[in-house]
């Protein structure tokens, strides 16, 4: 399905950038581009645009001072708040316009969806904190090195 731009400030791949920094705090852009699952290039580049509007700041990291941290700024949150707030209203007219038996049929699904999506989650959240042990392991034998 391709990505639509609804009538926001932000496109959907902004959004989806904007709400990781609001969901997990501030973070390396290496980090962000692997919870996008994007290139370090391309969040790099939209991290650029975010700041450009407003909605993102880059800050100096406090371990590194070679690296920085990508923050959602206030604005940024505001942003989010529309964003979520028209797809909302979308999704609620689209779905009002149904017809009757695929309402029910949608309204059925709900739970083993929603179901899903927590198995998802809780799969990918494992899968983070496996790979977060796995290059902390790496860096502290770097650094024993």
């Amino acid at each position: 399905m391709r990505r639509s731009r609804v009538n926001t400030d932000i496109s959907t791949s902004q959004a989806s950038l904007l709400q990781t920094l609001d969901q997990h705090g501030s973070m390396r852009v290496t980090e962000l581009a692997r919870r996008e699952r994007v290139r370090v290039p391309t969040a790099s580049n939209a991290v650029s645009v975010l700041e450009d509007l407003g909605f993102a700041s880059r800050l100096p990291a406090h371990d590194d001072r070679r690296a920085v941290i990508v923050a959602v700024t206030p604005e940024g949150r505001m942003a989010i708040r529309r964003y979520r707030e028209e797809q909302a209203t979308r999704l609620s007219t689209t779905i009002a316009e149904l017809p009757d038996g695929e309402r029910r049929r949608l309204s059925e699904a709900m739970l083993p969806l929603h179901s899903l999506l927590e198995l998802l989650e809780h799969e990918d959240g494992a899968a983070r904190s496996a790979a977060a042990a796995s290059s902390a392991a790496s860096e502290t034998t770097a650094r024993a090195s």
